[in-house]
C-alpha cells in the first residue's frame, strides 16, 4: 500500500477535481513490487497523459478492465525491490507478462516477466520457482506495438 501524510497534502481536497487530492509525497512500508502505468484520459475533448501508481494485481486488473473510449492504458511497468530482482537496488522495468500461480500451501504467487527476459516471483520461500507453481494463469501480456492501448486484462 501507498501511505500519505496530511502534511504532504497539496492544496485542499477537491481543489483539482471532484474526489481528487494531490500530494507532495507518498511512501511505502513494505518492500513489495508495485505497478507504474502510463494512461491517456479524455479530458474536455482531448487526451491527457497521466502516470498511475498501483499497489497490486487486483488494482491493475481493475484499471485494465476499465479501459474504454475515454481511458487507455499505454504502458505498464513494474517496480521491484532488490530481493525480487536479485540486484543491488529497486528497478522499474516494462512488464511483458503477469501470471499468478499457487505454491504447495495454496498461497498465490505472482510471476512477472519483464523486458529483457528476466522473470521474478514474489516469494521468499526456499524452493519456490515458476516450475513449482500450480494452476498458473496469465493475467496480462503487453501488446507488441507502442501506439495501441494495452488489451483488457484476462482477470484474476
Amino acid at each position: 500500500m501507498f501511505r500519505t501524510h496530511q502534511s504532504d497534502i497539496a492544496g485542499v481536497p477537491g481543489m483539482f477535481g471532484d474526489g481528487v487530492t494531490h500530494w507532495h509525497g507518498v511512501s511505502r512500508a513494505l518492500l513489495t513490487h508495485w505497478y507504474h502505468l502510463t494512461v491517456k484520459r479524455l479530458v474536455e475533448g482531448r487526451f491527457v497523459n497521466s502516470e498511475d501508481m498501483l499497489n497490486d494485481e487486483a488494482r491493475l486488473v481493475e484499471v485494465l478492465r476499465g479501459q474504454g473510449e475515454s481511458v487507455k492504458v499505454m504502458e505498464v511497468r513494474v517496480v521491484t525491490p532488490s530481493w525480487m530482482n536479485k540486484d543491488s537496488d529497486w528497478k522499474m522495468q516494462k512488464l511483458i507478462s503477469l501470471s499468478m500461480g499457487y505454491n504447495k500451501a495454496k498461497v498465490a504467487i505472482c510471476i512477472l516477466k519483464v523486458e529483457g527476459g528476466e522473470v521474478y516471483i514474489d516469494s521468499h520461500e526456499p524452493g519456490v520457482s515458476v516450475e513449482s507453481l500450480t494452476d498458473v494463469k496469465e493475467l496480462y501480456r503487453s501488446r507488441p506495438c507502442n501506439d495501441e492501448p494495452i488489451p483488457k486484462s484476462r482477470g484474476i
